[in-house]
């Protein structure tokens, strides 16, 4: 072989080196240690809710009072996302990733946002959740690993409610969150869409003083209780107290009318079992479910504090469960003739108990 033969071989060997030893991703930045994937992903809030069916259906004939609770959960029932916080977990070992460029957004403001993140190529499980901020009652924990990332209730009950003291303040805004499995990522721009669902509910309850001149009582207090504690957003999964928590319900502003609402909003409940030959149910979004499942799941509890002083409390259970999403509404009157004091509900599907004579520390325990 010529010495011109040998320095060509030569040269094709030594190109075939340095391609070998290039990395897989193609182009190079110089300022970067990783190849990136760059996400190109869009954020979407989806409100699936019974509101305005539940207003309609329990308020018909009183419209204004409607209105007026649509606007009291203006921010609750509402697809739009506010704040936004975003979680890239690299697997197997679940740790949080920070972008390789940039920051991770934190506001959303708007129904739907887009956004492009530049992330190192591993494989991911992406949380996101919105409205946290501002929220007053919820705020996020454990987002240093993906499987113990939660919304939790802040500050947290008490393991034993020992007063109405402790009742927790009602949730301000409707929140959401979306995870997403994020595999097999190539150097460059990656596309996916994030759906966001709702993460809480709400539970209201309208009453007809009767003869507001003539009655009684001089305050009414609501509160709910039966729900969730904690929702982990990574298994879209609620965890729940050993005893019951109480919401303190705010009223709602009426206009024109003597009657009186209040609303609390919470977590959802827990998930009654009922009785049927049927295991298989097949859905592609959240329902709500309205069927007796014979039992109380979750409960309103109210206080009406009469002239004479004394305390009349109205327990009323209610027996399907209250989901993400859903508005549930009790409308009642209170009694001025026989057991003064004492809420009466339309809604025959309830369990309800009275006591005439209630005294603070004989609070409702499981």
């Amino acid at each position: 072989m010529n010495t011109n033969m040998k320095i060509r071989v030569l040269g094709i060997l030594l190109c075939g080196a340095v391609v070998t030893a290039l990395p897989s991703c193609e182009p190079i930045d110089d300022d970067l240690d990783d190849c990136e994937v760059d996400f190109q992903a869009k954020y979407r809030v989806c409100l699936v809710t019974n509101e305005n069916l539940e207003i309609a259906r329990v308020l018909d004939k009183h419209t204004a009072i409607g209105d007026d609770l649509r606007e009291h959960l203006k921010d609750v029932f509402n697809d739009y996302g506010h704040d936004i916080a975003l979680d890239y977990y690299a697997l197997p070992d679940s740790l949080r990733t920070m972008p390789v460029r940039g920051s991770l957004p934190t506001e959303m403001n708007a129904t739907e946002r887009s956004y492009e993140i530049f992330m190192p190529i591993k494989d991911y499980m992406h949380l996101a959740v919105t409205n946290v901020q501002g929220n007053g009652a919820v705020s996020q924990s454990n987002t240093d690993r993906c499987h113990r990332a939660q919304l939790s209730l802040s500050p947290q009950p008490p393991v034993q409610p020992n007063s109405l003291d402790e009742a927790l303040p009602s949730q301000k805004a409707g929140l959401f969150t979306g995870r997403r499995l994020l595999t097999g990522l190539t150097y460059g721009p990656q596309q996916y869409d994030m759906p966001l669902y709702m993460a809480n509910s709400a539970a209201a309850i309208v009453i007809d003083p009767r003869y507001p001149r003539k009655n009684s009582f001089t305050d009414i207090r609501i509160y709910t209780l039966g729900f969730a504690k904690d929702f982990n957003v990574c298994d879209s999964a609620y965890t729940y107290p050993e005893n019951d928590y109480y919401v303190r319900a705010d009223q709602v502003t009426l206009h024109n009318t003597d009657w009186l609402a209040y609303c609390a909003v919470s977590f959802p409940s827990r998930e009654p079992i009922y009785s049927t030959t049927r295991s298989r149910v097949e859905i592609d979004e959240p329902v709500f479910r309205y069927d007796d499942c014979g039992k109380s799941v979750w409960y309103y509890d109210c206080y009406v504090t009469m002239a004479s002083g004394t305390v009349t409390r109205t327990i009323a259970g209610v027996h399907h469960p209250l989901r993400a999403g859903q508005l549930k509404i009790l409308v009642g009157w209170v009694d001025d003739d026989k057991e003064p004091g004492v809420i009466h509900f339309k809604d025959e599907e309830l369990s309800v108990s009275s006591d005439l004579d209630w005294s603070e520390g004989l609070i409702f325990t499981n």
